[in-house]
């Protein structure tokens, strides 16, 4: 079993989805069904002819239901057994991916408005009449458990001095921040289908500084600075 994205976060009042395709390793056909779980559905039937045969692979997406997920952080499954004649869960023949392709997701607290925010995903810039408001980059910020500071960014021009952002910032649907010690990084917003948030992946954080000739330094190489704001 290989999963598309994985989904690192969750609010509990949103419900993700997620795809994983499945190959029949066997000679035997096999229609697959999820073994019970609260917060998993799934959302289309898995048929699969023998192995080396038209038909032999499925995608199967199911439906990940924040407010049934457990306190405790998801790192397996999801499991899909050989289905009985009713369409139930054999739970003798289990199957469920490796530790690579595995769900790994955390449960994370309920969002006022999560899904009106920031539907215009074409904007370029400060996400002008996107519907993201101060106060909501600093919720996604803590959906995104980012620890950032206020108005601690290097400026191009002089590496004694800092910018005066006072918040994250969010550009083509990344979020670009700052924190302690000259710590910077971004963590690119997701969405479902619909063009609701349903969570964000860390992109980069490193510990940079900047040389006189105004490059900035990521882990040893050297880069041409461009700031997000």
């Amino acid at each position: 079993m290989e999963s598309g994205k994985n989904i690192p976060a969750i609010p509990e009042n949103i419900t993700a989805t997620i795809t994983y395709k499945i190959e029949n390793k066997s000679r035997k056909p096999k229609v697959l069904a999820l073994y019970p779980t609260p917060d998993i559905v799934q959302t289309n039937t898995c048929r699969l002819a023998p192995k080396n045969s038209s038909g032999d692979s499925c995608s199967v997406t199911f439906k990940i239901i924040g407010s049934k997920l457990p306190i405790a952080e998801i790192h397996k499954g999801p499991i899909l057994c050989q289905a009985n004649s009713d369409g139930t869960a054999d739970p003798n023949q289990c199957y469920q991916p490796d530790k690579n392709n595995s769900l790994s997701i955390t449960k994370t607290k309920k969002l006022a408005d999560w899904n009106n925010w920031g539907q215009n995903k074409q904007n370029s810039h400060h996400n002008i009449n996107s519907g993201i408001t101060k106060d909501n980059v600093k919720e996604i910020a803590e959906l995104c458990k980012i620890d950032y500071t206020q108005g601690l960014a290097h400026t191009p021009s002089n590496s004694s001095a800092f910018s005066n952002s006072d918040k994250p910032v969010i550009v083509n649907d990344t979020i670009y921040w700052t924190g302690f010690a000259g710590v910077i990084g971004a963590h690119q917003i997701q969405r479902d289908g619909n063009g609701n948030f349903i969570g964000c992946n860390p992109l980069w954080v490193y510990l940079s500084e900047f040389d006189k000739n105004e490059k900035l330094i990521i882990n040893g190489i050297y880069c041409q600075y461009t700031p997000p704001v």
